[in-house]
């Protein structure tokens, strides 16, 4: 049973990828805070459906898929056989965006079914290769492709009424004055604002009817506007924060370590003062012992560094002092 697209933003990616999915929930949190996006992944299934139907309804009525390309996603028999040709089977049918995050060296450009469509990075410069800047600008240039998607194509199901008049990033025009036509944005290298048809919505706004009573008066936990007021961490009050909806925990989902080359979730380590190594040095390797101890905890690397730097110190004054006993021994037996 096909359904009609809607706000819904489906994100395919394999498991051992997910450090790299906490970050695109990241960046398109304020989307779907907004109401603009509808994000999903398997982790919003709930104990006891259907995991395969559920995964079958959200292709069916995503209008922008996500895929996080990597090795480990290519080798996934469910992604290759199941995900991917509903997901090339609905962008021809109902022009669903595929827009492809590479994450790591993998075979996509010999994959021609996805590799057509044009991806966030280019294959050659994969996010496992980027520095913590460069990673995190791919995925803002992910989320604004995906907020142009909506903004100009407007699928049946988005909120409109949460948008900002003046687009995305964008103020709403002044009262009485008609919101200027602007060039849509150029888009940059390599990046996925594939154009496919989008059916364009009939239904027209409806205003709010007012509560009688309450003209001219703000509504306590509410702004003169009459949205509700924001708590301390961004919230309208009354909301659920969590990602299984209202009353419902968020699901269980197991938190995988950054992948190897990444600096995705690394604290930059503390520097160290130059005097633990000059104490390293001059003590042997008491000082190291000693410099070792005082910094393994904010910099564990440079304090091991430091006590190899003691023992070496220590083994090369032990050899020298031998080297001076031997030849002041040998002068003195010659004389």
């Amino acid at each position: 049973m096909q359904t009609a697209p809607t706000n819904r933003v489906f994100v395919s990616y394999s498991h051992k990828d997910a450090a790299w999915l906490e970050r695109l929930n990241v960046h398109l949190r304020p989307l779907v805070r907004s109401g603009m996006v509808d994000l999903w992944d398997d982790t919003k299934i709930v104990p006891g459906r259907d995991w395969r139907l559920e995964i079958q309804e959200a292709i069916e009525s995503a209008s922008v898929a996500v895929l996080l390309v990597s090795a480990d996603f290519l080798a996934s028999e469910f992604v290759t056989r199941d995900e991917i040709p509903r997901l090339l089977s609905t962008a021809a049918e109902r022009g669903t965006l595929i827009v492809s995050v590479i994450l790591g060296p993998s075979m996509y450009e010999q994959t021609p079914e996805i590799s057509r469509f044009q991806a966030i990075n280019p294959p050659s410069n994969p996010l496992c290769d980027m520095n913590w800047g460069d990673a995190e600008r791919t995925f803002k240039r992910l989320a604004e492709t995906v907020a142009r998607r909506f903004v100009r194509g407007n699928p049946p199901g988005v909120r409109t009424d949460r948008m900002p008049a003046g687009g995305v990033g964008r103020p709403p025009p002044p009262a009485g004055r008609q919101p200027e036509q602007r060039l849509p944005d150029r888009a940059e290298p390599h990046s996925a604002d594939v154009s496919f048809s989008a059916p364009k919505p009939n239904a027209q706004k409806t205003p709010s009817p007012a509560v009688p009573g309450t003209q001219g008066q703000e509504i306590p936990g509410s702004t003169p506007s009459g949205r509700p007021k924001p708590d301390e961490h961004g919230l309208a009050s009354g909301r659920v924060a969590t990602d299984g909806g209202p009353g419902r925990p968020a699901p269980h989902t197991t938190k995988e370590p950054p992948r190897p080359g990444s600096t995705i979730g690394l604290k930059p380590p503390t520097r160290v003062s130059a005097g633990w190594w000059y104490m390293a040095v001059l003590l042997g390797w008491l000082g190291g012992i000693a410099a070792w101890s005082a910094n393994k905890k904010e910099n564990p690397k440079k304090a091991r560094s430091m006590l190899l730097v003691g023992i070496v110190s220590t083994a090369v004054e032990t050899v020298a002092a031998m080297v001076v006993w031997f030849l002041l021994t040998r002068s003195s037996s010659s004389g």
